[in-house]
């Protein structure tokens, strides 16, 4: 079927477009197509209608990967909610003054380990206040510096503008 003229593979091409063809004749038409050098609109047309029933064809059929993913998706979701669950638990039963703390803290003063944990507790916490205060004065103060420098940016642009 490879020495075909063109004539006789636009007859071959008219055939498959009147569905006269077996599937056999239309896959052997196919391979053709896509060896042959010879072109013409009838061909052409041919060679995009066989691509695009090929496409179809694959679309229709069931897609295995497609279930591996959504079942691994599903998995995923669900160690995300245990972890996440776990996880506030975890920081949201207890506290400080609780009976049994939910974090353990060692706390040393001068090279010497406080062995009550309340105490621990009460020091650590005082010097997470104390860190937080910190960070909050630096914030401000960083807010004010950028506010200076957008008014003098301000200033600038409205100068050269002019």
């Amino acid at each position: 079927m490879e020495d075909l003229t063109l004539k006789q593979l636009e007859s071959l091409a008219i055939g498959y477009f009147e569905c006269r063809l077996s599937r056999a004749e239309e896959e052997d038409l196919r391979k053709v197509l896509l060896l042959s050098p010879l072109r013409s609109g009838l061909l052409d047309e041919c060679r995009l209608a066989m691509g695009l029933e090929a496409t179809v064809r694959r679309g229709r059929r069931p897609r295995r990967a497609s279930s591996t993913m959504r079942w691994l998706s599903v998995a995923a979701t669900a160690a995300l909610l245990i972890c996440a669950t776990t996880f506030l638990m975890r920081d949201t039963t207890g506290g400080i003054d609780s009976p049994q703390p939910t974090f353990y803290a060692e706390v040393y003063i001068h090279g010497r380990k406080v062995a009550d944990q309340q105490t621990a507790a009460r020091i650590a916490e005082q010097g997470r206040r104390k860190s937080l205060a910190r960070m909050d004065s630096l914030l401000h103060a960083s807010l004010d510096r950028r506010d200076r420098q957008l008014k003098e940016l301000r200033r600038l642009s409205a100068t050269t503008a002019d």
